[in-house]
Parts: C-alpha cells; structure tokens; sequence
C-alpha cells in the first residue's frame, strides 16, 4: 500500500480514522486541509475488503430498498455483482460503492495507529479510482502534532 500526504510519501500507520466526528470540519478550524491518497494493488483490495462487500451485499440484497442512493441503486439494476466481478466487469459502480461506505473501508484499510508525532486524522474519502490493476481513494486529512 502506498500513502502520500501532500504530495509526500508517508507511512499507512500515520494516517488515523477519528473515532468520532468523521467528516465533520468544524473541530479542524484553522488548520490546513492535505490532500491524502491511498494506492493499492486489487487483489490487496480483495484481501483486506471481501468480508466487508459479501456482508454489505448480503444486508442491501435483503433490504432491497436503495433509499435514494444512486449507486445502490446502479449496484441493484447491475445484479448485486460481487467484489471479484465489479473489480473485473464493473469498475466505475466498485468506485462509487468505495466512496458510498468510505468510513467502514478506511477503518478496514487503516487499522493500525501510529504514536508517533506528526499523524494525521483522515476526514474524508472523497474519491476511488480503479485503473490498471490498483485503486487510488483520496480525499483530506489533518496534521496532528503531540506536544
């Protein structure tokens, strides 16, 4: 897995999902928004990500109800494709459905913590993107400084 936080080649254990608050800018007022991404190989998506897509899969086929999200609704209308088949067959649908359940994939990715000063909190995945054989998530984070 490759990490670059503005631009800079970081380690995976310095970037953190807050417990609480995610997505919400109003504590980091005054700090500088970074730019994160996140690359990995598919088949490291399928490893660390199965598990969360059969269970997800599983709930919405039950649910039936897409509860006006466009992208559940494309996954439905495309027949509840499994993570193997949207990585081959359906790439553009795997994007959005990263980005619909970006909390519960960035605590997947993200499940180790660093102690170490500077960290950065993750506040957003605003974007996934599959091309070639690896996936790019992005979106901001937040330098955090231990005094």
């Amino acid at each position: 897995m490759k990490v670059l936080v503005h631009g800079i080649s970081d380690s995976v254990d310095k970037l953190q999902v807050p417990a609480m608050n995610y997505g919400q800018l109003q504590r980091w007022s005054g700090q500088d928004k970074l730019p994160y991404s996140i690359e990995l190989s598919c088949e490291e998506l399928l490893n660390t990500c199965s598990k969360f897509f059969e269970q997800f899969r599983e709930e919405e086929i039950a649910d039936d109800a897409d509860e006006g999200f466009a992208e559940l609704a494309e996954w439905k209308a495309s027949g509840w494709p499994t993570l193997p088949e949207m990585v081959k067959s359906h790439p553009a649908l795997l994007e959005k459905l990263i980005v619909y359940s970006d909390l519960e994939i960035l605590n997947i990715l993200l499940k180790t913590a660093s102690v170490e000063s500077p960290f950065y909190i993750v506040n957003s995945l605003d974007e996934a993107i599959i091309n070639e054989e690896k996936i790019t998530i992005s979106g901001i984070c937040f330098e955090v400084k231990l005094a």
